[in-house]
């Protein structure tokens, strides 16, 4: 099982809002962008707030397997072993 297989939408990643300081967001969509040279399939993710409802994304499998970029709002990378 890949990384990737555990972000689906509507599952919650435990990852602060960078409007509200919410604990945890929505993910809301995961886009394919590509091959990795390693094989892996390169994802953008957007999440969502579910109370301030602001937004935000991030690139998982950012180069190879199991690695994410940091945020668009925000300077942190995301636990990728935070999938609720």
């Amino acid at each position: 099982m890949s990384v990737a297989d555990e972000f689906v939408e509507r599952r919650m990643l435990k990852f602060a809002c960078h409007e509200c300081n919410h604990p945890a967001q929505l993910i809301t969509k995961k886009e394919k962008l590509g091959d990795n040279s390693d094989s892996s399939e390169k994802f953008k993710i957007e999440l969502t707030c579910p109370r301030c409802k602001a937004t935000d994304s991030f690139i998982l499998n950012d180069g190879s397997e199991g690695v994410a970029s940091t945020s668009e709002n925000t300077e942190s990378t995301p636990d990728l072993n935070k999938v609720l």
